[in-house]
Order: structure tokens, then C-alpha cells, then sequence
């Protein structure tokens, strides 16, 4: 809390605001001896965290490095390959109640917790989101459950619904810090949360009550169900439902709110300036692992029958997103292992140096998965092509599949809407740094215009401001006429603006074919809580026939089925491109996109930028350095220099104007000596 005050850089100030803290928590329990406040001085500090994380400017937020560590496998078994497993997993858990003895409600607990690590899983392994504090949201659910089941007699799965619809609006409260912050900061604000709860709520009579005796979390009995309050009825209830949320989550995986949450995963601004508002996409994911976390907690307590705040420490759940994180496999297995390695070792392995080695184990293999680059952690691909090939995963791809009636020629000659993207009197500054200052340039539909000038004039700069990555301090940016300056990017996607970076943001996890069907889908899922989570299938059709017209017109039908991350530089451009080209955008930014790419591929790629214009009618601002293609493709260019537009004309007279040779070219250009350079410069700055 200190730090927070001290915005994670001073230490006077930190020093100052440990002593703020101090004496206000002093104050705290003279003046704050019962009901809720009564818990304020103990949980002060992680009050002062969790506000200042809420109201602290992003840019005195930058983060060093991802919390959450993401490989680029992206590969998943194929489903033969995850029912020869499954089957005889789902096999011997049937039969369990048969040999387990006195270990039967353990696992029942297994179980919970498969279900508590597999909602985890979407929030941190799916999605790339931290949490904290989902020790506090299966508190949240017992407390739930106990109330209205036990207190005013609601029905046992009633109660079991309601307690995990309890959740949801705190897993919407807990995606606020989640829609500004992220890894680190997002980690402090949850785990804030979590002792917030404990120190504040759990005492409370509508949670655990200020007595130690806990709360009672009865098994359920149903006659007609043939359910009786037996462990071995309970544990076929935990079985059931643990099967139906794992199908339940491989499904998801599949679906459209699992495609965009992957790519959240990978790059939140590649897909917000693909059309999707990433905040829906981070409050659905955060409710729904709310929901299932909730339930988890009420599963598991029932194993238990009763349960107390103690048992809810918020230190356990970094323990769970720890283990969650270094638990290999994808879903539901890293689920499976996580809970066998949390109930079922420390169940049979139950002696006085049983903790130590469990414990000793968990340390050595989080220091492994810490010091093993990210590219190795995945199955390494020469095992993934051989199962590939084994069971004939590539006999019938996405692109493949493609109906004669949804051929590329049709569709990629559909002509847009005309348009026009205009910047006027651009200035963005970054503290006393002018990186852009009064520009204004206009790149209408049916024209490729380029933007260049020397590394540092300000052109990706430029490109932010027009697509809303950052906010100029002056001028305006129109899109068809009409001012879109404080729309958020994924508004400016959905009114027709498509962008490329120089540093590319791809989501490398998913397939080339997965990549480029969100340029077409990811605009279609909007803000749009419902169309995040389920498509139609006339919009799954014009997806695929946008996709597959992206794909071949960059020549990548036979990388389809390859994952991003194992891609070439020159083939990731390709893959950004069609991308953009398989969006409903009128508009495209295109930022260095032959950067990395061959004389030959840069020649094909410039024929592509034409022919999409040609036939499409949609509009080009290109940032490039390779002045062949600039050239080529050009029919109009701007020229910056130290922020500032120089020249604009054709390209033969950018070409050839002295000033722009000066600025562009060095000592290479017409003009020659750095006296006579100079003097241009101080021309244009006057």
C-alpha cells in the first residue's frame, strides 16, 4: 500500500505514505471497534492498494514483463488422441467409490477442485488474465449456499445456482482493475481484494458470522434423484458436475468467446483494433470464472459438511494460480493435475515429512518452469506433426472445407463503401517530447498513400493517434466525415479502420486460419455481450468466406493449420495482412508490413495491396521504408520529418524535391553537406 502511494518509484514518498498508513490504521482501532469498519485497520494498507491501482494514471503503470507466461505451442492433441486418454480416466473414476475407502471424500474434493482450477484456467491460462483472489469467491459461494439453503430452505441445486450467481456481480466488480491494469498491478489489486474480504466481510453475519462455528454445508438428499446425504452419493453428484463444466469448457474452448479470449491472451490490442471491445470479452470471462469458482467452493465444503473462514485464507490463492500456471497440458488435463497433486498426493501420502517433500517438489518444478524458455515449455513439434500425421489431422482443414459457392473470387471483389480516413492538425506529445505536431493528411478508399520519413519522424505515432492507441493533445482525426477522435480502436475497427503494426500483434497461439477469421469475426462480436459468446451460422458462413478470400489472395492455404508462433517473420506479415483483408474494414493502416519479407515476397505482396484495392475499393496508408515498393504502389505520398509534414505530392515529385532527399535520404541525397541539410531543416521548422 505504501508503494501504491509512492507510485512504485519514490521511496520519500513511500516512506511518507507508510507513515500516513500506520497512523491511520492506529486511529482506526480506537475509533472502529464493531460491525464492518471494525476490520478497516487490519486491511487499511490493501484498501489503499486496491484504490490507487483503480485511480492511478495507466502511464505510471508500465509493466516490465508478463506475469502470466505465455509459450507459442498453441497445439492441442486431437480430439482421438484426448478420448484414448479421457476415456479410461472418466473409466476408473467411475469405479472409484469401489476401493477408496476412507479416502472417498477426498475425492469429492478432487473433483471441486478440478472444477475450481478449470475456471481458474480460463481466467489465467485462456485468457491471460491474473486472479488473486478466488479463495474469495468460493467463500463468497459457501456463504451463499449455507444462507439460503439452510436458513430460508431453498433447494439444494437452487441454492447451488444462486450461490454462483452471487459471484458474477463481484467477478464484474474484480474486472474493472482487470479492464485498466494487468499482470503485475492486476495481481496486487485481486490479492488487495482477497484480504479485503478476509479482514472486512468474512466476520460478517451474511458470511461467516463472528462465532467460530462456521457455517453448515449439508450433502443433498433427493429421493426421485436417487440422491441420499451418503460420501458416495455426493461423490457422483461432484463427478457429474465436474464432467458437464470440463465438457462444458472444452466446448467454450471452441466456441467464439474462447477463440477471442485466446486472443485477448496474445494480444488485447491486435484484437481491439480488430473490432472486439476486450473489455466485454475480460467482464464475461471474469463472471463466468466467478460462477464456476463459486460452485467449486460449495462442492467442495459439502465433502467437508462444515466449513469456516479459516479455511479461506486469500494466501491459498496464490497458491492455486501458481500451481495452475506450471501444471503442464491444456484442458481439462492441467486441471486434473493440479487437483490430484493439492488433495489426492497429500491423501494417501499422509506422514510427518509428507509436506516437506510435497512442498520441496512444487519449488523445484516452479524454478524449472521459470528458467525454461517459453518456446520449450510446449510439446515440442516434431511430436505434434507425428500425431498430426498419425490421425490425419490436416486431411480436412478450415480452409479446406470451403464450399465451391464460397470461393475467394467472390467474395474478395465485393466492392466497399467509399470512404475516407483525414487527420487534422495531429500534435501528440509525450511529456516535453513532441512526436507528432500539426499534421494533417487525408487517405481516401480506392488510393494506396504513403506515409515516410527517417526512423523517428513520427509515423507509428501517428498511426496510434488516428487508430485511438493513444490521444493527441490537439487536432482531430475523421473517419467518412464524421469525427471518431474519442472513440475507443475497437469502435474505429467497427466503422471501417484496419491496422498492421511494425512490431507485429498476432495471436501467436492460435492458427494462421484461426488469425485471420477474427479480422472478419472479431468485428462482428463487437460490444455485444451475446455475440461474444455465440455466432449464427449465416455469420459463421461469411466468416469462412472472408477468411479463406484473405488466405488465398496472400497465397497461405497450405499454412492454415500451423500455429502463429512457429511462423516465419515474412509469414507473419502475410498472416497480418490477410487479417485486415478479412475484416469489414474500408481503411488500412499498414505499418512496415514487407519489413522482414524478400525481394520476391515484397514484390507479391505489393501486387496483393493493388489488387485488394482493384477489386475491393478500400483504401491504403502505408509506412514504409522499402522506397521500391513505396513507389510502386503510391499514387500519393506524405513525407514526415522530427514530427513535422515536409512535402506531399506524387511520387516522382517526392522523389525528386530537394527537401525530401535531405530529410530522407542523408548524405546520399542531391543536396549533400549537413550546412546545406541544415539550413532546409531550419526552413521547414520556421
Amino acid at each position: 500500500g505504501a508503494a501504491a502511494l509512492g507510485g512504485f518509484s519514490s521511496l520519500p514518498i513511500t516512506y511518507l505514505g507508510g507513515l500516513l498508513i500506520g497512523v491511520g490504521a492506529s486511529l482506526a482501532t480506537r475509533y472502529f471497534t464493531s460491525g464492518l469498519l471494525s476490520g478497516l485497520a487490519a486491511s487499511l494498507p490493501f484498501l489503499v492498494l486496491f484504490v490507487v491501482l483503480l485511480v492511478a494514471p495507466r502511464r505510471k503503470l508500465v509493466e516490465r514483463a508478463p506475469v502470466v507466461p505465455r509459450g507459442h505451442s498453441g497445439w492441442t492433441a486431437p480430439w482421438q488422441i484426448q478420448s484414448g486418454f479421457g476415456l479410461p480416466v472418466l473409466t476408473i473414476l467411475l469405479f472409484v467409490p469401489n476401493f477408496a475407502g476412507i479416502h472417498l471424500a477426498d475425492f469429492s474434493q478432487f473433483l471441486a477442485l478440478t472444477v475450481l482450477f478449470l475456471s481458474l484456467g480460463l481466467l489465467v491460462r485462456t485468457s491471460g488474465q491474473v486472479s488473486l483472489c478466488h479463495i474469495s469467491f468460493m467463500a463468497v459461494g459457501v456463504c451463499a449456499f449455507s444462507h439460503l439453503h439452510v436458513d430460508h430452505h431453498w433447494p439444494w441445486f437452487i441454492a447451488l445456482l444462486a450461490a454462483g450467481g452471487v459471484a458474477v456481480p463481484i467477478g464484474a466488480l474484480l474486472a474493472i482493475p482487470a479492464i485498466r491494469l494487468s499482470g503485475l498491478y492486476l495481481a496486487l489489486a485481486t490479492f488487495g481484494f482477497g484480504i479485503l474480504m478476509q479482514y472486512m466481510f468474512y466476520s460478517e453475519g451474511y458470511m461467516f458470522g463472528p462465532d467460530a462455528t462456521g457455517l453448515s454445508i449439508p450433502k443433498p438428499h433427493i429421493s426421485w434423484l436417487g440422491l441420499t446425504d451418503s460420501d458416495k452419493s455426493y461423490y457422483y453428484l461432484c463427478l457429474a458436475v465436474a464432467v458437464l463444466v470440463t465438457g462444458g469448457m472444452l466446448a467454450l474452448n471452441r466456441s467464439r468467446l474462447g477463440r477471442l479470449s485466446r486472443a485477448l491472451a496474445d494480444s488485447p490490442r491486435g484484437l481491439a483494433t480488430s473490432g472486439t471491445s476486450t473489455h466485454v470479452t475480460r467482464v464475461l470471462v471474469f463472471c463466468l470464472s466467478a460462477f464456476l469458482a463459486a460452485i467449486a467452493g460449495v462442492l467442495a465444503a459439502g465433502a467437508l459438511g462444515q466449513v469456516g473462514g479459516e479455511l479461506y485464507q486469500p494466501i491459498n490463492s496464490l497458491l492455486y494460480f501458481a500451481v495452475v500456471v506450471i501444471t503442464v497440458g491444456g484442458a481439462p488435463w492441467y486441471a486434473i493435475g493440479a487437483a490430484v497433486g493439492l488433495t489426492l498426493l497429500p491423501s494417501y501420502w499422509a506422514n510427518a515429512e509428507a509436506t516437506n517433500w510435497l512442498q520441496l517438489a512444487f519449488g523445484v518444478v516452479a524454478v524449472l518452469y521459470a528458467v525454461t524458455p517459453s518456446q520449450r515449455r510446449g510439446v515440442p513439434e516434431p511430436v505434434t506433426r507425428a500425431i498430426d500425421r498419425l490421425v490425419r489431422r490436416h486431411s480436412k482443414s478450415a480452409a479446406q472445407a470451403v464450399t465451391p459457392s464460397d470461393s475467394p473470387t467472390s467474395s474478395s471483389r465485393v466492392r466497399l463503401e467509399p470512404g475516407q480516413l483525414r487527420s487534422e492538425d495531429i500534435r501528440v506529445a509525450f511529456g516535453g517530447l513532441v512526436a507528432v505536431d500539426g499534421v494533417s493528411l487525408e487517405a481516401p478508399t480506392g488510393r494506396i498513400t504513403g506515409l515516410i520519413g527517417p526512423n523517428g519522424a513520427g509515423k507509428t505515432t501517428l498511426f496510434n493517434a488516428c487508430s485511438g492507441l493513444n490521444n493527441p493533445s490537439r487536432g482531430r482525426v475523421l473517419l467518412d466525415g464524421a469525427v471518431v477522435s474519442r472513440l475507443s480502436p475497437a469502435r474505429r475497427a467497427r466503422r471501417g479502420l484496419g491496422r498492421t503494426f511494425q512490431q507485429m500483434e498476432l495471436f501467436d497461439n492460435l492458427t494462421v486460419w484461426e488469425n485471420v477469421a477474427l479480422g472478419a469475426e472479431a468485428s462482428n462480436a463487437g460490444a455485444n455481450p451475446l455475440r461474444h459468446i455465440a455466432s449464427s451460422r449465416a455469420t459463421k458462413r461469411v466468416v469462412t468466406q472472408r477468411a479463406t478470400a484473405a488466405i488465398e489472395q496472400c497465397d497461405l492455404r497450405d499454412l492454415v493449420d500451423r500455429t502463429v508462433g512457429t511462423l516465419s517473420t515474412g509469414q507473419r506479415r502475410l498472416v497480418e495482412l490477410a487479417r485486415c483483408l478479412a475484416g469489414p474494414f474500408r481503411i488500412l493502416l499498414l505499418d512496415e508490413p514487407s519489413s522482414g519479407l524478400d525481394r520476391v515476397e515484397t514484390a507479391r505482396f505489393g501486387e496483393v495491396l493493388q489488387r485488394a484495392v482493384a477489386e475491393r475499393g478500400i483504401g491504403i496508408l502505408l509506412v514504409e521504408h522499402d522506397m521500391a515498393l513505396v513507389t510502386d504502389v503510391c499514387e500519393y505520398i506524405y513525407v514526415l520529418d522530427f514530427g513535422r509534414l515536409i512535402f506531399e505530392g506524387t511520387s516522382a515529385e517526392v522523389m525528386s524535391a530537394p527537401i525530401v532527399q535531405a530529410a530522407y535520404l542523408g548524405d546520399d541525397g542531391a543536396l549533400g553537406t549537413d550546412d546545406h541539410r541544415l539550413e532546409v531543416r531550419e526552413e521547414v521548422e520556421a
